[in-house]
Order: structure tokens, then C-alpha cells, then sequence
């Protein structure tokens, strides 16, 4: 059986993912499709609209035979986190390729770029480092490296969100020495920034559109549904809590956390007392040094209590686990296929899971942890949806 793995937040699932699945699993000449899905918290540190069950049956649905959950650690980590927690997943259920979603499908250029940012060739190093000086932007003077070591092409790519992700699951696979094959798939429709409706929308098109009370296109029927059924967990209740975690503590309690380097936990702190709102919030303590993704990973990795001593300890092996959320067609064959290839061990009872090693303890207490703060804003009983069990009999 040929494996072909994505890695995924849909949040919400929309048209674009469905033709991506379908196309992925054609490209690849794969017999299944493995989706490796965000929890509760999603990579720009924002709550998933709808819980990661939903999500997973969503996919499950319209094309995954089996979905399965990436670790909050990596999914509300920076991109590099995010790609490198799901290469490894990938990896180690004995997978055979993946595919990932961009807006500049020539895998030669993107592997051009990869390799760049891993070797930093000294020209690339002192372009940097001048940019650097002269008071530009990370992304900025990352472009303006990557151009001159490689051509004005390079600088234009990484300017995109896709590319960017695409970027760092190639630079993944090379870390990891992996023996996934790649497998690009060009976006349809709207950019990621877009808005406007499309049938191919842009997730945080639809995300907008709701927010507004608008009823969005370009979703499957039965995601739509469930749209104007259910109530998508509202950000307000999360910004209850930021608010009330950082007022009712000191500063450098924060700053041990990642993302918190350079004094950032200081600028959160002092601009705490006078933001009303996570959107006024972001807007004080934003600069070229600090974007808004950032901001938003930090206060989540504080609500969720995520430190930099708890990644340390989980880098020192492969602390993961496959942890299924749905089940396809095919998915108990799958699921059959992987229990024989994977290297690490396959949860289907949450409530009763014991980690196999101190890092893997620590991966499961950051889960644990995010998915009851899920619950708290979600409104749900406390671990309703982390002991969820999926029968595979």
C-alpha cells in the first residue's frame, strides 16, 4: 500500500482541500491518503474554529482515509515547528510521500531555496546581516539573502504563506534525512491574505466572512452545514483568559516561554493593562521584530504553559504518537498497514495512555493541557474530546 500524507489545520475545511486531497492522492499514485491535522490550536496561535474531531471527520469525509492528530507542541509552533513535527509523523508511520498545497508548484526552485536557508552560504550570511543592520524585517532581509545568493526569483517565492510552509517541510526532510517524496500541488483560487468569495476560498477568507456574519462560499455542503448549526468557538473567550493569566501574574514569569526572546514577554506585559481587546493587544505590541503570528503563539504557549525547558526535554528523542481522529474508507486497512510500519506507538484510548519515555510524557502533558484549555472556551466538559476513543476492531 502506497501512503501519500498531509499535513493540515482545515480550519475550516473548504473546496481548495478537497481538490488538494484528490489531486495529491493522483500525483502521488497513492492508495491512501493519511491527513495529519492540527489539535485545538492552529500554527498563527488562534483557537480552530471547530474541534479537531469535527475537523477530522470533515477530511475523513472528502477524502482522508485516516486522519490523525499532530501534537499541539508542533501545531501551535512556529512554521519550522509545525513542519518539522509533521514530516517526523510522517515519517514515522512508514509513509512513502507528502504533498502540501503552494502557490509556486516548481519543486526545483523550492528545493533551491530550501537548501539555501540550510546551508546559509556566506554571501547569503552577510546580505543577511547587512539587511539585518539597516533595520529591515526578518522576511525582508531573508529575501533580499536568498536573491542575491540564488536569483530574484527566490525572494518573490518565500513571499507567499504557502511557499513559505512548503519551504520548511523540504528543509524538514533534510533535516530528517527522510525518504518522503514530495509532492506539490499549485492553489486554486484565492491567495491566502484573500477575502473576497470564491469557490475556491481562502480559509482565512471564510474565517472573515463568519466573523461578519456572512455566510461564506466554497465549502463542501455538509461543512457549511455544521457552519450555520453549531457555534465556532469564539476568540473572545480566549482573550478572557490571556488577559487575566498575564494581569494576575508578573512578567518574568513569562520568560522562560518560547517565542518570548528579545523582551517580548516585556512589551506583552507593559501593553497588557491597555489593550480591551486581543485585536488592540496585537496592534500595541506588533513591530518588524514582532509579527502578529508571533504575538499570537506567544500568549497561547502562556495560556497552555508551554516552556523552553519542555522543548528540550522533547528534542532529545521522537516523542510522538499516532493518535487517530477519523476514519476513512479505508481507513481501519490503513491503519492496519501502519500499526506495521510505524515506529511509535498507535493511542486509541486517550484516558488510559501511557508515554513510553520522559519526552513523550512531556509531549502528552503540552496535549493534555491544550485540549482541556479547548474545552474551558469551548464551553464542553473538561476532556470531553481528548478521551474521544476510535474503535479500529
Amino acid at each position: 500500500m502506497r501512503i501519500c500524507g498531509i499535513i493540515a489545520e482545515y480550519n475550516p475545511l473548504h473546496n481548495g482541500h478537497v481538490h488538494h486531497m484528490t489531486v495529491a492522492k493522483a500525483l502521488s499514485g497513492a492508495d491512501a491518503v493519511v491527513v495529519v491535522l492540527s489539535g485545538p490550536f492552529v500554527q498563527r496561535g488562534e483557537a480552530a474554529l471547530f474541534d479537531p474531531v469535527t475537523r477530522a471527520r470533515w477530511a475523513a469525509e472528502h477524502g482522508a482515509d485516516l486522519v490523525i492528530e499532530l501534537p499541539a507542541a508542533y501545531a501551535c509552533g512556529n512554521a519550522e515547528s509545525f513542519a518539522l513535527g509533521g514530516i517526523r509523523l510522517l515519517d514515522q508511520i512508514g509513509a512513502d510521500c507528502f504533498s502540501f498545497g503552494c502557490e509556486n508548484n516548481d519543486l526545483p526552485a523550492l528545493m533551491a531555496v530550501a537548501n539555501c536557508l540550510l546551508n546559509e552560504p556566506v554571501g547569503y550570511k552577510k546580505t543577511f546581516r547587512a539587511a539585518i543592520d539597516s533595520g529591515k524585517s526578518f522576511p525582508s532581509a531573508q529575501g533580499e539573502a536568498l536573491n542575491a545568493s540564488l536569483g530574484s526569483f527566490a525572494g518573490e517565492l518565500v513571499s507567499q504563506p504557502n511557499n513559505i510552509l512548503a519551504v520548511e517541510y523540504l528543509k524538514a526532510c533534510r533535516r530528517l534525512q527522510s525518504h518522503l517524496v514530495p509532492v506539490p500541488v499549485r492553489r486554486l483560487g484565492n491567495g491566502y491574505h484573500e477575502t473576497g468569495a470564491s469557490d475556491f476560498p481562502s480559509s482565512l477568507g471564510i474565517r472573515a466572512a463568519l466573523r461578519h456574519g456572512i455566510k461564506p462560499k466554497g465549502l463542501p455542503e455538509d461543512v457549511l452545514q455544521k457552519l450555520n448549526a453549531g457555534t465556532p468557538v469564539s476568540q473572545d473567550a480566549l482573550w478572557a483568559l490571556i488577559r487575566y493569566t498575564w494581569l494576575s501574574s508578573s512578567s518574568d514569569q513569562f520568560s522562560g516561554l518560547p517565542d518570548m526572546s528579545e523582551g517580548l514577554h516585556k512589551r506583552i506585559y507593559k501593553s497588557m493593562s491597555q489593550a480591551s481587546s486581543l485585536e488592540e493587544l496585537i496592534h500595541l505590541v506588533q513591530t518588524k521584530r514582532y509579527p502578529a503570528s508571533r504575538i499570537c503563539r506567544a500568549l497561547i504557549h502562556a495560556l497552555i504553559g508551554i516552556t523552553d525547558q519542555e522543548i528540550k526535554i522533547m528534542r532529545q528523542s521522537i516523542p510522538l504518537f499516532v493518535r487517530p481522529l477519523a476514519l476513512g474508507p479505508q481507513g481501519r486497512e490503513v491503519l492496519s498497514e501502519i500499526s506495521r510500519r510505524a515506529e511509535i506507538p498507535i493511542m486509541t484510548d486517550a484516558a488510559h495512555y501511557a508515554p513510553p519515555d520522559a519526552a513523550g510524557a512531556c509531549l502528552w502533558r503540552i496535549n493534555r493541557r491544550a485540549w482541556m484549555l479547548y474545552s474551558v472556551i469551548a464551553g464542553k466538559k473538561a476532556n470531553e474530546d481528548i478521551t474521544v476513543r476510535i474503535s479500529i476492531s
